[in-house]
């Protein structure tokens, strides 16, 4: 964080998941789930006023958005046809109906990753697989297809490398392969981890250990990728029992 972000309200106590900071930093989407427990929306929350505004309307589930660049738009998962999930694009300004994006076929658990910087290009959750597409086709295409799960991929901040948690060992690592072209990947990670999330500028990846420690890894970005030794750098509250995509601001 640069210490420009205002510091307002956290919120009405209330069921929330996946939360995403809007690339500003000014703006909060999450998934709130109904009191009974049967519907979840997406809603958009701006602490410096204190206000929320509900997304979705559907009654269906709608959740896991992320925000696009400019910080118009979001992409969310919804089961709304009743055949797995698929992605809706949906204006932040509540403006205009969802229009779905890509056709991954029917029973799948389909939600979005990550939107990339430049605007070009979706990480997308496929399955156990890591899938992508091109804002200019909205074509899917496999990333990473294997028989371990895949989670919490995101962009680098130029849009060269994709960071995300494997369990190919038998317990969830972090790794950053190269993109498009997934040909090869480093673990950063040594002792468990989830939900990567690398700093503003690239130099440095953070995640979750297998413990709910904060933990930091410098690394180095271009042609080739290095990482350095974790450190860890906070202990957080979530012990050592990994939700399944709530997200941190990015730092």
């Amino acid at each position: 964080m640069t210490g420009r972000e205002a510091v307002g309200h956290g919120g009405l106590p209330g069921s929330y998941n996946n939360v995403r900071l809007s690339p500003d930093g000014r703006r909060v989407a999450t998934d709130q789930t109904d009191a009974d427990g049967r519907n979840i929306d997406v809603w958009i929350y701006d602490p410096v006023r204190g206000a929320k505004t509900r997304l979705t309307f559907d009654p269906s589930l709608d959740q896991a958005a992320i925000w696009s660049p400019d910080a118009k738009q979001v992409l969310f998962a919804s089961n709304r046809k009743q055949l797995g999930f698929h992605l809706y694009l949906k204006n932040t300004d509540g403006s205009g109906s969802e229009v779905e994006v890509g056709d991954f076929g029917p029973g799948l658990q389909v939600n979005p990753w990550d939107w990339s910087r430049d605007g070009k290009f979706a990480l997308v959750r496929k399955g156990i697989e890591l899938w992508y597409f091109s804002w200019s086709d909205r074509v899917p295409k496999p990333l990473l297809q294997a028989k371990w799960t895949v989670r919490n991929a995101q962009f680098s901040p130029d849009g060269r490398w994709v960071a995300y948690a494997s369990n190919e060992t038998g317990s969830m690592e972090i790794y950053v392969s190269p993109f498009p072209s997934a040909s090869g990947k480093w673990q950063v990670s040594s002792a468990g981890g989830q939900e990567p999330r690398w700093r503003r500028d690239g130099k440095e990846l953070f995640y979750l250990s297998a413990e709910g420690k904060m933990m930091a890894a410098a690394v180095k970005t271009g042609d080739s990728f290095e990482a350095g030794s974790p450190v860890a750098l906070f202990q957080t509250h979530r012990g050592n029992r990994f939700l399944h995509r709530t997200s941190f601001p990015t730092m």
